[in-house]
């Protein structure tokens, strides 16, 4: 546990976890953000999923720490994620 402080520290991961429509969230295998690697923004989120999704993308739900409502419904692919 004492790893995961530090690099939590250092790094500051945002784990992301996708979804399709209509099924389950993949709990299994997130998607890592942090500042360090490729941005903190949807646009990175989708580069990291697939270069299709990012083509492709019309909007996202997003729940949890980052919304200050149940749900948030983000428009722009440039929009931030809150580490």
């Amino acid at each position: 546990m004492m790893i995961w402080n530090i690099i939590h520290k250092v790094v500051n991961p945002n784990l992301s976890f996708t979804q399709r429509k209509s099924q389950a969230p993949d709990l299994e295998e997130p998607v890592v953000l942090s500042k360090i690697r490729k941005g903190t923004t949807v646009k990175s989120l989708c580069l990291n999923v697939s270069t299709q999704m990012a083509r492709d993308f019309n909007y996202a739900l997003v729940w949890g720490k980052v919304c200050v409502f149940d749900i948030k419904f983000i428009r722009s692919i440039n929009a931030i994620f809150l580490v």
